[in-house]
């Protein structure tokens, strides 16, 4: 059901994004069309109010056309003259500055009502003497006709007082359709005229505040159930405003009542493809879940059962058909996969069970997991059986006491003792628990043969030292004996072929004896100033033949005195500078450098060098000494840096011949002195040893 409602709702969801855009775009439409009701409402109300002002001045006009005697006493005649000139002037009088009427008339009606009054004390008045402006105000509807009075300043101390018909403006006004609303004249006092009859009457301070809100502003009516909006504008030189007054709920009615019926059909649209998306979600659902069922029992290899359920979409009952047949194949192929799987299995324990080298794969606790024939009899130590904990005791430590380096382990049997290389790296993988796979490699062999051929080159040259020493003698002889200059070049190189010959067997016999651990250094105080100083002029005058530059500097304090065995300490520097002659091209350059090897240089010397002297001597306290001769040569490989200290291994250089022993007997030399040895390469080669 899970991806029944994922569906139902990924389908609703898209059909629901045209709904939400139409609702957009309606409500982007609302707010334009209020904004359009509001801005004609605006409109309206500002040109009634420039209607209003337009009647007012020529109520001003007329005024001021007057023809008043400047006596300030007006006939009954001039005075019906007048109001028969103007015959929107429903009462007329004329006043003094104390407000005493001077001569009154007009309608009979309004004579009546008005006739006695004074103006004396009316607010109106009151303000056009003030001001010196007219003053309007006191709106009624009198007889069913729209008045209002004006009170109007004519001279210096004279005043009229009139009250004027609206019928004029108010036919003018009523033309302004305003739909459920209509127009209010108000003064500052809140007395006003309505012109449309369906509006509720306002209060005095309703009206009030109309006329002193700037722009839109909503009130209530007097029972207090309908909300208007309300725009007021004033008439521009007079004291009156013109307020445009509109039921809130009439003058946006159709603009409502098409939100609502755009909404139900929303609603009624999202219903429908409700239902269409749930009926269509169920359909398509159930044939899904099959499938999402059927990929599940495939990521756990059930190619067994196929999928049952049949759809009446043809594209899902294809898609099912088609999966059942791929299920089919998985399931074929899966066989044949598992059985080559077990082939090669097969083949490769049978590999491994002929290989002669033990082969053990183990877990990091030294739980075994395989290991072949070989393997179990090394560690077996024979045909018999250990009990499992020792052999899991021993299995680790082989590769605990094995670095990335091989280490050599002997094993001893009844009838004999075999040495093996043993070689241990870790496997990493993804899916399973860290383990190692060690290599137990029989070099029982190897090492005999190599003591075999150590044993003949040493008892060879010990023979052959004795002869030679005699052919020198012999040759010595001839060089005196023969004249011809061919011959003595004959006698030349015959001594130079047997002082090689001599020197390499004297390098062998030095390096047997050195290797066995037969010969020892006699250590002696030796002054660093003379030895340093001494090595380097015997070979200034060499460096100085080819061409090279040399410059040597001792860095210790004069007089620095340290133990050594002098000769064989010469026997290195000597081999070391011979070497930098040899790959030195002309016009290049060698430093010899004595000076204090620091505590930090002397621990990475150590970890560099590990695991190649055999017994390391305890910590010394004393000051330890950094030799280094760097040459400006062709460099040494990166390769080659630790294979070059071996027995005969040799780089290809520009002068002289050697045998490959002087790197491999000076390492020798400075492991008896319990220093270390190593050489490194950028720009030429450099040789560092500490003793």
């Amino acid at each position: 059901m899970r991806l029944l409602h994922k569906l139902l709702i990924l389908l609703f969801c898209a059909v629901m994004i045209p709904i939400g855009l139409a609702a957009f775009f309606l409500s982007s439409y609302r707010a334009q069309a209020r904004n359009s009701v509001m801005t004609l409402q605006k409109n309206v109300v500002q040109l009634s109010a420039l209607m209003a002002e337009r009647e007012m001045q020529d109520l001003s006009r007329r005024f001021d056309r007057m023809e008043i005697p400047d006596s300030g006493h007006i006939s009954r005649e001039d005075l019906f003259s007048i109001i028969g000139k103007n015959p929107e002037f429903l009462f007329f009088a004329l006043a003094d500055r104390q407000g005493n009427a001077l001569q009154s008339g007009g309608d009979p009606e309004f004579v009546r009502l008005f006739g006695n009054a004074s103006p004396e004390g009316d607010s109106l008045f009151l303000e056009a003497r003030r001001t010196g402006r007219p003053a309007a105000g006191d709106f009624e509807n009198m007889f069913n006709i729209p008045a209002c009075r004006i009170v109007y300043p004519f001279g210096s101390d004279r005043y009229i007082f009139a009250i004027v018909s609206l019928r004029d403006l108010a036919d003018k006004l009523e033309q302004q359709k305003l739909a459920s609303g209509g127009l209010l004249l108000a003064d500052n006092d809140g007395n006003s005229i309505l012109f449309a009859q369906a509006l509720e009457k306002f209060s005095k301070d309703t009206i009030k505040a109309m006329t002193e809100a700037e722009g839109l502003m909503r009130v209530y009516g007097e029972n207090g159930s309908r909300l208007y909006i309300v725009f007021s504008e004033p008439v521009r030189g007079t004291n009156l405003r013109l307020i445009a007054v509109r039921e809130e709920a009439e003058a946006f009615a159709s603009l409502n009542r098409m939100s609502w019926l755009m909404a139900f059909l929303a609603l009624a649209v999202a219903t429908a493809l409700y239902f269409s998306a749930l009926f269509f979600a169920r359909k398509a659902g159930q044939p899904l879940e099959a499938l999402v069922s059927a990929s599940k029992r495939i990521a756990i290899e059930d190619f067994k059962t196929p999928i049952s359920v049949h759809s009446e979409f043809k594209e899902l009952s294809d898609l099912i058909d088609s999966f059942n047949v791929m299920m089919k194949e998985l399931q074929r192929y899966h066989g044949i996969h598992l059985e080559k799987i077990f082939e090669e299995k097969h083949k490769l324990e049978l590999l491994i069970s002929l290989i002669s080298d033990g082969i053990i794969f183990c877990g990091l606790d030294g739980s075994l997991m395989y290991a072949n024939d070989a393997a179990m009899k090394i560690l077996n130590g024979g045909d018999k059986e250990l009990p499992p904990e020792e052999r899991q005791k021993k299995i680790l430590s082989l590769f605990q006491k094995t670095s990335s380096e091989e280490k050599i382990i002997n094993v001893s049997y009844e009838d004999e003792e075999k040495c093996y290389a043993v070689n241990a790296r870790p496997v990493y993988a993804k899916t399973e628990a860290q383990s190692v796979f060690i290599t137990l490699h029989d070099i029982t062999l190897e090492r005999e043969l190599r003591r075999i051929k150590e044993d003949f080159f040493s008892s060879a040259a010990h023979d052959l030292r004795a002869p030679l020493l005699s052919m020198q003698g012999y040759v010595k002889l001839l060089e005196y004996a023969v004249k011809e200059k061919k011959e003595k070049e004959y006698v030349a190189n015959l001594n130079d072929s047997s002082k090689r010959l001599f020197a390499l067997i004297e390098n062998i016999l030095d390096f047997s004896r050195l290797d066995s651990g037969s010969f020892s250094a006699n250590p002696q105080k030796i002054c660093l100033d003379d030895f340093f100083n001494e090595a380097a002029r015997l070979f200034e005058p060499v460096f100085s033949e080819h061409g090279i530059s040399f410059s040597y500097e001792n860095r210790m304090p004069p007089g620095h005195i340290f133990e050594a065995d002098p000769d064989l300490l010469r026997r290195v520097t000597d081999n070391l500078l011979s070497n930098a002659v040899k790959f030195t091209p002309e016009g290049g350059s060698v430093s010899f450098i004595a000076e204090e090897a620091s505590a930090d240089l002397v621990r990475m010397a150590e970890a560099e060098i590990s695991g190649n002297i055999a017994e390391r001597p305890a910590e010394r306290k004393d000051i330890r000494l950094l030799f280094t001769v760097k040459d400006s040569g062709p460099g040494i490989p990166e390769n080659k840096l630790k294979e070059i200290f071996e027995k005969y291994r040799q780089l290809g250089n520009r002068r002289g011949k050697g045998f490959g022993l002087g790197l491999a007997i000076c390492k020798k030399i400075v492991e008896l002195h319990g220093g270390f040895i190593w050489a490194d390469s950028g720009k030429g080669a450099a040789f560092h040893f500490i003793i």
